[in-house]
């Protein structure tokens, strides 16, 4: 079904299908203004007259201007036509008059549409230039532009010495120069200090990084009474072969050179002994690892367990050196049990 519908906005009706209001719930968009309305409020009849759109205010003022415009012009004949003046130069407005021009026969301009009353023949036009003229009394009698006596920033006042610029002043050059110079010495000392402190945190790293370094950081260490460390990569130490045996008939706790070892404090007659072979297959020293040894009996069950450190099975003048590059080191280390039943072990080595 069409129906005539018509926008409130620009007063443009066109045709809408009641399918496409009921789709849009009503709504259309006039294609005349873009305006939006409900479409079922404006709905019109075809046999509707359309309402005559009013024309602008400029165009409906149009008239009244150019009545107003006429009546001017034929104010202006008459007067010229009794009066004889000249033609439409003289009803020009003067805006400014300069000096010695001569005065002016017309009336001054005025905003009115008023009748124009010329001024009477004869009379004394001279008075135009005096102190009754429309123009000139609105001139000011002091020339801004006009030269004027230096006397100084402020006139009327005495010259006073001004104070010499900071920049001049030695002592202020001084000063200024000795804070920067203690502003300079406290960067370089806290720099100094970042670097002293960076190189002791992480020593262990830059030795690693670069061997060439180590001397130096341990001769940092020395009145600081700090260790340079060495690598700790347990997978890279091999347990090539391993034992435990009871002792040789007369022995005691013995050392990698053989000799009994009387310093331990289990040195006397062992239990067992523990012959292990250690290689280091980095490529840099590290450090010694620890030994975790478990003892089982007839039903693999263990029945006592002990971690072995560096100062457990290295004699005391291997304790301070690492465990070289490539290094297979062969170690005894005597073992009390206890009484315990042993009838097996476990070995393996790690870093705590």
């Amino acid at each position: 079904m069409v129906m005539n519908t018509r926008c409130p906005q620009c007063g443009a009706t066109f045709k809408v299908q009641a399918e496409q209001l009921r789709l849009r719930g009503g709504l259309v968009r006039c294609g005349n203004c873009a305006a939006v309305f409900d479409g079922y409020a404006c709905l019109t009849s075809a046999d509707e007259p359309l309402p005559r759109r009013q024309p602008p205010a400029v165009l409906r003022n149009r008239a009244d201007m150019l009545r107003h415009s006429a009546q001017r012009e034929q104010d202006v004949a008459v007067d010229d036509d009794d009066e004889g003046m000249a033609p439409d130069r003289a009803r020009e407005p003067a805006m400014f008059l300069p000096d010695g021009a001569p005065p002016s026969s017309a009336a001054p301009f005025v905003w009115r549409t008023r009748r124009v009353e010329a001024p009477a023949a004869g009379a004394n036009l001279q008075a135009a230039d005096g102190e009754d003229s429309p123009i000139l009394a609105r001139m000011p009698e002091d020339d801004g532009f006009a030269p004027r006596p230096a006397d100084g920033i402020y006139p009327g006042r005495d010259p006073v010495a001004a104070p010499s610029p900071a920049f001049l002043d030695d002592d202020l050059l001084q000063r200024a120069r000795l804070r920067r110079q203690l502003w300079g010495w406290a960067c370089v000392l806290a720099l100094l200090l970042a670097v002293g402190q960076g190189l002791l945190v992480y020593r262990t790293q830059l030795a690693l990084a670069v061997p060439a370094l180590r001397p130096a950081l341990e001769l940092l260490c020395q009145p600081l009474q700090c260790k340079v460390g060495y690598a700790r990569r347990a997978e890279r130490i091999s347990i090539m072969s391993s034992s435990l045996q009871p002792p040789p008939a007369g022995s005691a706790g013995a050392n990698e050179s053989g000799r009994p070892d009387a310093g331990r404090p289990d040195a006397g007659r062992p239990d067992l002994i523990l012959h292990v072979v250690l290689r280091n297959r980095y490529t840099q020293p590290q450090e010694w690892p620890a030994l975790m040894l478990s003892l089982t009996d007839l039903s693999d069950t263990v029945v006592a367990r002990r971690m072995l450190t560096a100062a457990d099975y290295l004699p005391a003048g291997r304790q301070r050196g690492p465990l070289a590059a490539g290094e297979e080191v062969t170690l005894a280390v005597p073992l009390r049990t206890g009484g315990l039943s042993v009838n097996g072990y476990q070995i393996d080595k790690f870093f705590p």
